[in-house]
């Protein structure tokens, strides 16, 4: 009957946790959840907890993940078990090893969820960090903190007040208090924040991101790469020709990731056409393309100015099993949905911003918005930051909401503009108070015309935020080390004792 019971409240837990996939997520209810899976796994023994936990992030991951049934149901299931199996061991660690009472307790579990949120964004093969708690609860009435701190400063607070409330001997009152004084100081991130030294672009700078959309949505959309550039060429033809009509300036044109698939440095046509479109109406246009670099591809983001192409920015992060296969001679031969991906992408280097007129751009193209590390370094030097992705493989999945909500979060956190353009959607406008002004739909060719009037700033989190992740994990290790050392060390060295 316990084990019943203990299977239905972690299924319930995680799929409280899941709702944050829903069109209109209620952090009421992932707060639930979670609440759910921090009281038991304090409640439970070590067995207990380890297999709670499993289930919670398994149905959790199951229902957020479900854009993955695209690339097949045993990658999804491989994800979802693999997410589980993570937050199992970390427990599962806390529990045996730093486990303890004090009246730091709370504290030390948070700092650990923030530790273990941090591995998982680096390891394995580059991390996979769209499941962190700062984009599950990107409308916390305490977001503000993470103008401050980062969106770590989420998982913390969470972790750390989730703690208390499930604790009994914990004062309530003193929680109360605790909660009240986050609240205050988040409510005023905002006000203290505008009192730093601002900078900004001309209030005139105009973009103009294009939705081209693509003929069909699905796997074998890049079949149809000329088709989708055309679509890109036309829509964008006839924006600039409305704006002429309206006397509207146009200081930048951007494209998303896979607006040309072919690569324009081998192929005159398209290098024809798209310098041809920025030398008749003398605006620059930076596009998403897939360009042959050696024996492997390159997703970059290209400029094109003054009649020339340039590469600016080459994706860093790149997705394993989407854009490069580890393990290669070992899994190609045996699963053939590896087929697809028969030559693997080469990640960028470099992160420098591209100057257009009285504006610095950094540039993020998909799979990087779920890293903190990306974000920061751009926001450090640019005036606003462009999200080129393409979801079109996603089709009508929560994936492309899911996604925008990540690049929402950090906008809002680090009080920067940022422009998303997608192929298929979701393309939006979110302005440096993390407020989507303006979005369209899937499956809808479209265009998005804004000028950028407010000034931003650098958002203290862009210096601290991943250096205060980097110590909560050196705490966490320290500590292990020092209870492993008590544990097994020392008993090992103590002396044999000698009966006369």
């Amino acid at each position: 009957m316990q084990i019943l019971k203990n299977l239905l409240l972690s299924s319930l837990a995680g799929f409280l946790v899941s709702s944050a996939a829903s069109d209109n997520p209620s952090w009421f209810l992932i707060l639930l959840g979670l609440g759910i899976w921090v009281r038991y796994i304090n409640y439970l023994s070590l067995r207990e907890s380890f297999y709670f936990t499993f289930v919670v992030w398994f149905v959790a991951s199951f229902f957020l993940l479900d854009w993955l049934e695209v690339l097949g149901i045993d990658a999804k299931i491989a994800l979802c078990a693999f997410v589980a199996v993570y937050w199992s061991c970390l427990i599962w660690i806390w529990k045996k090893l730093l486990w303890h009472s004090t009246k730091f307790q709370s504290v030390l579990f948070a700092v650990v969820v923030v530790a273990g949120e941090y591995l998982l964004s680096i390891a394995p093969f580059g991390g996979f960090n769209w499941l962190r708690l700062g984009y599950l609860l990107a409308d916390l009435p305490t977001f503000g903190m993470t103008y401050w701190f980062g969106l770590a400063a989420i998982s913390f607070l969470v972790s750390f007040l989730l703690y208390r409330i499930s604790e009994p001997s914990v004062s309530k009152l003193k929680t109360l208090l605790i909660l009240f004084v986050v609240l205050s100081v988040s409510s005023f991130g905002n006000l203290l924040g505008g009192l730093t030294e601002s900078r900004g672009v001309d209030p005139d700078f105009d973009l103009l991101g294009i939705q081209g959309s693509v003929p069909q949505v699905g796997l074998d959309f890049n079949a149809q790469r000329a088709a989708v550039f055309a679509n890109h060429y036309r829509k964008t033809e006839s924006e600039l020709i409305k704006n002429l009509q309206l006397d509207r300036n146009v200081d930048l044109i951007i494209w998303p990731e896979n607006s040309s698939d072919i690569d324009p440095f081998r192929n005159l046509e398209i290098s024809s056409a798209l310098v041809g479109l920025e030398q008749k109406y003398s605006t620059p246009i930076l596009f998403g393309a897939v360009l042959q670099q050696g024996d492997g591809l390159a997703n970059a983001a290209v400029l094109v100015r003054d009649g020339r192409l340039n590469i600016e920015y080459q994706k860093q992060k790149l997705v394993p099993f989407g854009e490069y296969l580890p393990f290669r001679s070992i899994l190609a031969p045996v699963i053939q949905r590896f087929d697809r991906l028969a030559r693997d992408f080469i990640a960028g280097k470099s992160s420098a911003t591209i100057s257009v007129n009285s504006a610095e751009i950094s540039v993020l193209i998909c799979y990087e918005v779920a890293f903190d590390q990306l974000w920061h370094r751009a926001a450090k030097d640019a005036d606003f930051i462009v999200v080129m992705t393409n979801n079109a493989t996603y089709g009508e999945t929560s994936q492309p909401m899911q996604q925008l909500r990540i690049t929402q979060a950090h906008a809002k956190s680090l009080q920067i503009p940022v422009m998303v353009v997608a192929t298929s959607g979701v393309s939006a406008f979110i302005n440096d108070n993390g407020e989507v002004t303006e979005i369209i739909s899937t499956n809808t060719p479209g265009a998005i015309y804004q000028q950028l009037t407010k000034p931003t700033r650098v958002a203290p989190a862009a210096y601290i935020a991943v250096p205060l992740q980097i110590l909560a994990t050196i705490i966490v290790l320290v500590l292990l080390l020092r209870r492993l050392w008590i544990n097994y060390g020392l008993k090992r060295e103590e002396p044999a004792q000698h009966h006369l």
